[in-house]
């Protein structure tokens, strides 16, 4: 009888000990800003569409267009691999992967 007293008390004592699943992770979001400029004139480019497509299903998951000084900024990107594609009238596509 002792014996079983003393293994539901470390059984019990060892579940309580675990730590609980989700606790310490970082949040799923991440954030990409940075500017468009023509790489010739120096030129901010505004309206250029920034689009981040995920590297695994091919799909474009958000994305953001520059402002007049060609900056831009996208929030709330769910942790992943992604590859930029900047479009912009009159100039070719510009992909940048990891």
């Amino acid at each position: 009888m002792l014996y079983r007293i003393i293994l539901l008390f470390l059984l019990t004592t060892v579940s309580f000990g675990q730590r609980p699943g989700a606790g310490g992770k970082m949040p799923a979001i991440g954030v990409v800003h940075g500017s468009v400029i023509d790489s010739t004139s120096g030129q901010s480019l505004e309206y250029a569409s920034i689009s981040l497509v995920n590297m695994r299903s091919n799909e474009v998951v958000t994305g953001a267009l520059s402002d007049k000084t060609g900056r831009f900024n996208i929030r709330e990107i769910p942790l992943g691999r992604y590859r930029a594609v900047v479009e912009f009238i009159g100039y070719a596509t510009k992909e940048i992967s990891p």
